[in-house]
């Protein structure tokens, strides 16, 4: 794992060592172990790869990055994994391609060089790279296909320039933090921004399954090398299931290849016990779960403990006991932009303490997107089929309902459910996933400001485009997977076990495992009440049915409770003050409205109210 940088410059000024220098301390988080960059003379300019390394594979000097090929004219940095480099590798040597070293990295200049733009499609794993041809001073970028290492670049001044993190990028003194003020709209309706816009106007992120190809003519060009296939196979429950064991197995052998201690995040959910059950049939591992104290709905600790006795783990738990304003503070250094998914801190807090006993880390990211395990995928196919009048009673029934703070609130799961009685089902479901509804957008910003709400819901809409004859569960799963699922999940789990050092991988998220999980049929994902069907089957003689019935339990903290304590002070103390870096932007008064009804009792705001104080904390790093 590491941290990758680098820029081409074919203005012809003179950049000095002390901008790389300066890049790789902005990474060191993602690579401590070693730091290393190389300059390229070009036609019209220079050229610069570097990197800073953690090492997994290969921990010997002879890994540390930028690799090149036999005879130097092809160079790479990169960040991730590829778990099928032996059988490359093996390839390639038979075809005659001689080796320096055993890192991963080093297949990547070989496999260019064998099959030129389109070795990304030999690639399993997860990766953001970047390989430079000098033979034709072209520049490659590339992402893996669902988004769980970053690349982020800027084209700006006759330069262009790369990077893992925003953070990198701003060491290009000609690159400027000039706010992209439209894409705060989108940050409000969902929680984050998506690719390739940015929080920053002059940075834009690469999208997942994407290469930019960067010409010695200084042209870009983006293209697409891996998509979901729209397809659903003919298949039998039972040969289903077991064909979502076998490859779940190796999806999982895949991932505890290291030479350094791999353990497993545990939360005692289905997905985190079917990855533990895996690893635990290849020897004793470790197990991590974070817990709060005191908030019964959001401490998953005694399901982690029952899960890691079942298969004999070493299981530490680490224990959540107060709002935890300092790390919330932390959060827009770690991330760059502002983030609205308050999951950020158990999974930043549960990374420091995983590092201290492993290097890398299994999680169980991907369960509910290949395998439909979301509540609102079960309520948009109720929503569909059940009349209007009856929605309408849920909704007076929520209303005579108390208010909770808890994860499974009744009153606030059915307001959510029945908002938007009447409008399509896929306006209801894009509801039920934001943060600020849109008509809650149009009072959150002034009329004078130009981040109109609509922009925020082109690029949802352009997601659903080509969804015709698909069925409305294939459509959402679709959607959800090229939005929440790259943008939310695995931005949080990248930067925070990266911010510790720490290396996260998903057997969930196997290519193999998405290919076969997404032809599957319906029935086979959501029958009746019960969702992730297949994988309960796959798994219902190896995991209790405790944890296979459990109620879907989700990753989150108690930001709403935090919100009557010290959150709700540091809020009042920040956003609502007079020196406000929301003020002007933001609705004031709205605002201040969320915090009283908040306090009040009327309303949960806390998730509208996590939002906006990450994004005034963003603005104010500025």
């Amino acid at each position: 794992m590491c941290g990758i940088f680098g820029y081409i410059d074919n203005t012809g000024s003179a950049i000095g060592p002390e901008l790389a220098a300066g890049m790789a301390a902005s990474l060191a988080h993602r690579g401590p172990d070693s730091a290393g960059n190389k300059t390229f003379p070009l036609a019209a300019g220079f050229a610069m790869l570097g990197a800073t390394r953690l090492r997994i594979q290969d921990l010997s000097a002879a890994g540390d990055q930028p690799v090149s090929n036999e005879n130097g004219a092809v160079w790479v940095v990169f960040n991730g994994e590829i778990y099928n480099f032996r059988a490359l590798r093996a390839s390639l040597e038979e075809a005659g391609h001689v080796f320096r070293s055993s890192s991963d990295t080093e297949v990547i200049v070989h496999l260019f060089e064998q099959y030129g733009r389109n070795f990304t499609s030999k690639l399993d794993g997860m990766f953001g790279l970047a390989l430079l041809d000098l033979n034709s001073g072209t520049l490659i970028l590339a992402r893996d296909r669902t988004g769980k290492k970053p690349v982020f670049y800027s084209s700006a001044a006759g330069k262009f320039a790369f990077a893992s993190e925003i953070k990198a990028l701003f060491r290009c003194p000609w690159i400027t933090k000039s706010v992209n003020e439209p894409a705060l709209a989108e940050y409000l309706s969902y929680g984050y921004i998506s690719a390739p816009d940015t929080a920053y106007s002059d940075i834009k992120e690469l999208p997942a399954g994407e290469t930019l190809i960067l010409s010695s003519r200084s042209s870009t060009e983006l293209s697409r090398f891996w998509e979901l296939k729209d397809k659903t196979i003919d298949i039998g429950e039972d040969e289903a299931a077991r064909t979502v064991r076998q490859i779940i197995g190796r999806a999982v052998e895949k991932r505890l290849a290291a030479d350094v201690p791999v353990g497993v995040l545990l939360s005692g959910g289905l997905d985190s016990s079917v990855v533990c059950s895996a690893a635990a049939g290849k020897g004793r591992v470790k197990t991590f779960c974070a817990g709060f104290y005191g908030e019964d709905s959001f401490d998953e600790r005694k399901h982690a403990a029952f899960v890691s006795k079942l298969f004999n783990t070493d299981h530490t738990e680490l224990i959540i006991k107060n709002s935890p304003v300092e790390i919330v503070l932390e959060l827009p250094g770690i991330f760059d932009q502002p983030f609205g998914d308050s999951s950020a801190v158990p999974a930043l807090l549960i990374s420091r303490e995983a590092r201290k006993h492993v290097t890398v880390v299994l999680t169980g990211d991907g369960g509910d997107e290949c395998f439909a395990g979301y509540d609102r995928f079960r309520a948009a196919l109720l929503a569909e089929s059940m009349p209007q009048a009856q929605q309408k009673t849920l909704n007076i029934v929520s209303r005579l309902l108390p208010r909770t703070l808890s994860i499974h609130g009744l009153k606030s799961r059915l307001e959510r459910f029945s908002a938007g009685i009447g409008e399509d089902v896929f306006s209801r479901h894009d509801g039920w996933l934001s943060v600020f509804s849109r008509d809650e957008l149009r009072r959150v910003f002034p009329e004078n400001v130009s981040g109109t709400p609509g922009l925020a819901r082109k690029k949802q809409e352009k997601l659903l485009e080509g969804n015709q004859g698909k069925s409305l569960l294939k459509s959402l799963l679709n959607l959800n997977f090229n939005s929440y699922l790259k943008y939310d999940l695995n931005t949080k789990i990248d930067r925070a076990c990266m911010a510790a050092s720490l290396e996260a991988r998903s057997p969930l998220l196997d290519t193999e495992l998405i290919e076969f999980a997404f032809s599957l049929p319906d029935k086979l994902k959501i029958r009746g009440s019960v969702s992730k069907y297949i994988l309960k089957k796959a798994y219902r003689n190896v995991l209790p049915s405790g944890i296979i019935k459990r109620k879907k339990h989700g990753f989150g903290s108690p930001v709403s409770r935090w919100f009557l304590g010290e959150l709700g002070i540091l809020y009042s103390g920040k956003v609502l003050a007079k020196e406000s870096a929301c003020a002007g932007r933001l609705n004031r008064e709205y605002l201040d409205g969320l915090m009283k009804e908040h306090l009040s009792g009327k309303q949960d705001n806390g998730r509208k109210m996590w939002a906006v104080l990450q994004l005034e904390l963003w603005l104010r790093t500025l």
